[in-house]
């Protein structure tokens, strides 16, 4: 392999260092298509309330925010001064998320996903500017 690649390699697991264990959905030995990943992901959010996803996650004081899958990991909805705060606060990746798309089914689950941490990340950044929970 060239040395490159194992830099990428490197930098791509350096990326995704702030996803804690917990956030991983358990599956069995048996390679899941990403569309069926992303499923299961986004079968334990509430897709048409992320603040109540939210307000949860603030409860057990978790600030972190919730990231795509593209060239790397990132977090959507934020933008400006504002896009230092993953980094600050850790940001959590959504399985089964990537910029390599595997069907029509596959991208219109990428697209909830993204709108759901959009406003999820957008309402958590407020959060963090006013100094306090809801």
């Amino acid at each position: 392999m060239h040395p490159r690649n194992w830099l990428l390699i490197a930098l791509m697991c350096l990326s995704s260092a702030t996803v804690r264990a917990e956030d991983a959905i358990a599956t069995p030995h048996v390679k899941k298509s990403q569309a069926a990943l992303l499923t299961e992901t986004l079968s334990i959010l509430n897709l048409s309330s992320p603040v109540a996803d939210l307000k949860k996650s603030l409860e057990r004081n978790d600030l972190r925010f919730v990231g795509i899958n593209r060239y790397t990991c990132m977090a959507p909805g934020i933008g400006g001064t504002d896009t230092e705060l993953p980094q600050q606060y850790g940001l959590r990746c959504l399985f089964g998320t990537s910029d390599f798309i595997e069907s029509r089914e596959h991208a219109v689950l990428i697209d909830a996903a993204r709108r759901y941490a959009e406003r999820y990340n957008a309402e958590l950044a407020r959060v963090i500017h006013r100094g306090s929970a809801f």
